[in-house]
């Protein structure tokens, strides 16, 4: 497995971070629509589709690859893999055209096992629309990013769980820690679980002194058997606890 370079991971993370906020089962982007936006290919299957529909009046070309997606120590990690492929991996639209993509996964995933992905989509620049804006300023490649998540049998999908299921095996399945990274304090959360979580409403609660909210909305995925962390303020108290929400469930664990 080869890792991108450091340029190509902050690009990725970046686009991660924009699709990680979005709430709706589609994306509309001011020249691209895409749906849906967490595609998942389900135990028993080996592909998934994914639509893209041409929403300006200029013709469209884009590439669809798709990259592993992991935790790292300190961030995420993307890498080049051959498992799952794009079909077609270049697709061109005229104004007002739409195309059903399908992602196709060639290696099956492990009974029990959830495994990700990063579905990266790039426009290419028409050459000729490139050379005549070259003396208005510069002109910005765009790339979506959507989280791919497949699943071999008798694994368990988030999104296929109750409310009250999923907050008693994500509470009994967490750990958390305060601990300083680059000289200041940082919330660390492991996710012990089969499958991932996805985090809002990331807030930490002290004994005193009330509760603080950690950044704002969504805060991206924790992968299963991974740990993340969030810079924190400092604290003139221990905390006692934190809270969370996983798919609009709120989770509450205790010190």
């Amino acid at each position: 497995m080869r890792i991108l370079n450091r340029h190509s991971r902050v690009v990725a993370l970046l686009c991660s971070a924009l699709f990680l906020a979005m709430i709706p089962s589609w994306v509309s982007a001011s020249s691209l629509m895409l749906w849906p936006v967490r595609p998942v290919i389900d135990a028993g299957s080996d592909a998934t589709p994914l639509w893209l529909e041409n929403r300006s009046d200029k013709p469209l070309t884009l590439q669809i690859r798709v990259l592993d997606w992991e935790h790292g120590e300190h961030g995420q990690r993307y890498a080049l893999q051959s498992a799952v492929i794009s079909s077609p991996p270049l697709v061109k639209l005229a104004p007002g055209e739409r195309q059903l993509v399908r992602l196709y996964n060639r290696v099956p995933v492990a009974s029990g096992q959830e495994k990700s992905w990063r579905v990266l989509i790039d426009e290419i620049p028409d050459r000729t629309e490139e050379s005549s804006d070259s003396d208005s300023g510069v002109r910005f490649q765009v790339r979506y990013s959507l989280p791919l998540f497949a699943y071999g049998p008798g694994a368990i999908n988030p999104a296929s769980l109750s409310s009250t299921a999923l907050r008693d095996l994500v509470a009994s399945n967490v750990s958390w820690n305060i601990a300083n990274y680059e000289g200041k304090p940082h919330l660390y959360i492991t996710n012990h679980s089969s499958f991932n979580w996805r985090i809002d409403s990331l807030t930490i609660h002290g004994k005193n002194s009330g509760s603080t909210r950690i950044g704002e909305g969504l805060q991206g995925y924790l992968l299963p058997s991974a740990t993340r962390n969030w810079e924190i303020p400092e604290q003139e108290e221990r905390i006692q606890a934190i809270s969370f929400k996983v798919n609009g469930t709120e989770i509450r664990v205790e010190l």
